[in-house]
């Protein structure tokens, strides 16, 4: 009968663990930085570990290389957009394609409002020709981008979306949301508020909303702000 591990072991066993996962954490929040500024190709280990205060081994020891690295930063930040779209998506209390559409729509802006890098690292993304670098995440960009055209092209049979190619839309959609996240010092300066401002988040979300719904629809449930009419018909000339 094998000897049970004494609780000072298991104590320094958890110690390590969690010490293990601290580090983690330290140099996947450091390589955000570097890959959202430089891409893969610009990017330095080197100036991952010294931002994270850890031994630059340490990278190869948890994710194995930068390549390693590079792939968990997208990957995280994929996995939480798939898992809100499938959450709209397979609401059984969600009536409308139109509000799936307009729910999905706000989650993605407070996302990217929240985490600006993702849209800068998955423009570099799309820039590496390295075939290893650049291993595929079409699967999960794929179902994300069918998905939402699917929506937009039921939206617009409820009447409520703008007309036009649904892939087309889709397109001009995410760089109406994800643009100004992508340039911050400059879109600061032009319109001369914070991005990151509570306020500043919803009106964006409004101007969005606006841009694509032909109509005011059901307020998007649980939102912070409710979407409010476009327009009102002037009063007749007495």
């Amino acid at each position: 009968m094998s000897a049970e591990p004494d609780e000072p072991e298991i104590v320094n066993v958890r110690r390590r663990q969690r010490r293990s996962a601290e580090t983690r954490q330290k140099i996947l929040e450091a390589a955000v930085y570097e890959f959202s500024n430089y891409g893969l190709l610009g990017a330095s280990t080197r100036a991952i570990a010294v931002s994270a205060g850890v031994d630059r081994g340490l990278i190869t020891h948890h994710f194995g290389s930068k390549e390693g690295l590079w792939r968990t930063v997208i990957s995280v930040a994929l996995t939480e957009v798939v898992e809100q779209l499938r959450a709209v998506v397979s609401d059984p209390d969600i009536a409308t394609a139109t509000e799936r559409l307009m729910i999905y729509q706000e989650r993605f802006i407070r996302f990217i409002s929240e985490r600006p890098y993702f849209t800068a690292i998955m423009s570099h993304a799309r820039t590496v020709a390295n075939d290893d670098a650049s291993w595929s995440f079409d699967e999960e960009t794929d179902w994300i981008n069918t998905e939402m055209m699917q929506l937009i092209g039921r939206a617009q049979k409820e009447g409520s979306y703008i007309e036009g190619d649904p892939a087309h839309l889709l397109f001009l959609f995410f760089g109406a949301a994800a643009r100004v996240y992508m340039v911050p010092v400059e879109a600061e300066k032009l319109v001369g508020r914070r991005l990151n401002s509570g306020a500043f988040v919803e009106d964006h979300i409004k101007l969005c909303r606006e841009l694509f719904f032909r109509a005011p629809a059901r307020p998007a449930r649980g939102a912070k702000a409710a979407a409010e009419p476009t327009g009102r018909k002037r009063p007749k000339a007495s």
